[in-house]
């Protein structure tokens, strides 16, 4: 595989990010306010989940679970729980379904409206993370698979690789089959 496929100084870009960048991978008309449906893309589905997972941990990583569930990328949480543990990070996982109980003790909601209804009981005036109730998960998503060398890098590759078939910078996306 070309794991290493495109390097910037000391930097190498993983080859999952590569890839898709290359192959303007980006499925996410697949999820919706109702949830998600896979059959609205032509990727196949071990590679939308793959996007998600990446998508919604760039949001994470960018402004903590709150932001995460303001924005639309929240809409991902049930599939990021499922790649990461079909990936080997069960911890993540946990993490992710901790704070989708934080926000709310019954069904998660799919809608951006339902989610950020959820997030007003949140609301307080001041310095948001002094008081921020996903503050801690956010501490530990980070240190599982943001500051934690390349293990999120490495579980992606080998997804793309191993789950996905796809070896090569050059692989392009197979398009989905119609009885998945």
């Amino acid at each position: 595989a070309d794991v290493g496929a495109l390097s910037f100084g000391d930097y190498t870009v993983p080859f999952y990010d590569a890839w898709r960048h290359k192959h303007e991978v980006y499925p996410y008309e697949c999820w919706t306010d109702e949830g998600y449906d896979p059959s609205l893309s032509e990727v196949p589905r071990d590679i939308q989940l793959l996007c998600c997972m990446n998508y919604g941990k760039s949001d994470i990583e960018n402004g903590g679970f709150h932001q995460f569930f303001y924005n639309s990328t929240g809409v991902f949480a049930p599939e990021m729980i499922e790649w990461c543990e079909r990936a080997g990070l069960n911890d993540g996982a946990d993490v992710i379904r901790e704070a989708m109980a934080v926000l709310t003790d019954g069904a998660y909601p799919r809608s951006k409206r339902q989610r950020m209804h959820a997030l007003e009981r949140f609301a307080y005036p001041g310095n948001l993370l002094a008081r921020d109730p996903f503050d801690r998960l956010n501490t530990r998503f980070f240190a599982l698979l943001s500051h934690n060398g390349s293990r999120y890098d490495d579980a992606a590759n080998t997804w793309l690789v191993e789950t996905c078939g796809i070896a090569h910078l050059e692989d392009a996306p197979v398009k989905r089959k119609q009885e998945e």
